[in-house]
């Protein structure tokens, strides 16, 4: 963190014991993670106005507190409700309740400032990082992970920052999405190169992702239990993203649970199942998408992108309530005859292209920032994507 921010890295360790004096004097449940919210929300809301320029997003320390910003606020929770009777939690929150009351500074520290997490991720439970350091993670006799399963993940991750890196050099994005550009192209084809330039920008967080699991995975904190097929350890516990079921996605379902997986499951468990009491659960992920925009940053473009993917899924799950039984019925035979099995072909690769498509077509709002550069893209485009949502959802 000094290496790459210098002074202004002190505003992580202000934070962190900022949050740790409020678990430590207050003692009121509620009381206490309110007022950790409020402080944690506070500084980074404060962070962002006084950094954030107003056309594009910097790279500062608030890119590292805004991570570190999910650690504490997850563990606040977390002390929380080992604060609470054990019956009153659901599977998950026991998983990682700690009821052993508020851990000590030192190993406070340890976990908000752990080399495998602390600048991109990936986020996990204090109770993960315990069983790590106390030597209980890992049952005995467990081997070490391999150079191979260390390799791969550096592997991957050195692929596709080449291809962030050199792919703009032959398709430069921003050309792509310059009014200039989109005015003298139709619209078939600014959506293809629309969709391209905005694939290039998402694959720079595979990238970085894939090289941070490598240290995780070598300490042993990604270890998750044994393939029940070929009994081997397995080091996945961490992954924030599996590339190629990201790459080859056949709905956005599937994009949901194979990109940037930990703080998806971390606004499940401290958000989305937190908001049960509104007793609607559209309104619930909508409140959690939302958070998830303004946890990014002000730029309006957080609030379209991630408003546009609460539609797609209203829309996606009315069209699989259409097709279910017509999906299900191609499905069915675990043999089928040569023009099942082309049907199964086709129907994929439609899907695999409507999810790049469609998630290409949210991500332009989160690429561009503004309301006004993302307005821009799509008009040159006439909306189409949120035109052929909204009627779907009329329709249904």
């Amino acid at each position: 963190a000094m290496f790459c921010y210098g002074r202004d890295a002190r505003h992580l360790v202000q934070a962190a014991l900022g949050t740790y004096a409020l678990l430590f004097a207050v003692r009121h449940r509620g009381l206490c993670l309110g007022l950790c919210w409020a402080f944690n929300v506070t500084y980074l809301f404060v962070g962002y106005y006084w950094t954030c320029s107003a056309e594009s997003y910097n790279i500062n320390w608030t890119t590292a507190y805004c991570v570190m910003f999910l650690r504490l606020l997850g563990l606040c929770f977390d002390v929380s409700d080992g604060r609470r009777r054990p019956d009153s939690l659901d599977k998950d929150q026991k998983l990682t309740a700690l009821t052993g009351g508020l851990p000590g500074l030192l190993p406070f520290l340890g976990f908000t400032f752990h080399f495998g997490g602390l600048l991109v991720g990936p986020q996990y439970p204090f109770a993960r990082y315990s069983a790590l350091a106390s030597n209980t993670l890992l049952p005995k006799g467990t081997p070490s992970p391999t150079a191979a399963e260390v390799l791969r993940c550096a592997g991957a991750g050195v692929v596709y920052l080449a291809i962030s890196q050199v792919a703009p050099m032959l398709i430069d994005p921003t050309e792509k999405l310059s009014s200039k550009f989109l005015a003298s192209h139709g619209f078939l084809e600014n959506v293809f190169w629309v969709t391209v330039a905005t694939r290039i920008f998402v694959y720079k967080y595979l990238a970085v992702w894939k090289l941070g699991e490598g240290p995780n995975v070598l300490s042993g904190l990604g270890y998750n239990g044994v393939d029940p097929t070929t009994g081997r350890p397995r080091w996945d516990g961490v992954t924030n993203v599996h590339c190629l079921r990201f790459d080859f996605a056949l709905s956005l379902d599937d994009v949901i649970q194979n990109f940037n997986i930990n703080t998806n499951g971390w606004v499940r468990s401290y958000v989305f199942k937190r908001l049960r009491f509104l007793g609607n659960k559209a309104v619930s992920q909508l409140c959690a998408l939302l958070f998830l925009a303004a946890w990014h940053g002000f730029f309006l473009g957080y609030f379209l992108c991630f408003f546009t993917e609460f539609v797609d899924m209203q829309l996606l799950y009315a069209l699989q309530s259409w097709t279910g039984p017509y999906v299900s019925r191609l499905y069915a035979s675990p043999s089928p005859p040569v023009p099942t099995l082309v049907a199964r072909g086709v129907f994929s690769l439609i899907s695999m292209l409507a999810t790049v498509v469609v998630l290409s077509y949210g991500s332009i709002a989160f690429v561009m920032q503004t309301w006004s550069a993302s307005a821009r893209v799509y008009s040159a485009m006439y909306w189409w994507g949120h035109v052929m949502v909204f009627a779907g959802l009329a329709l249904h």
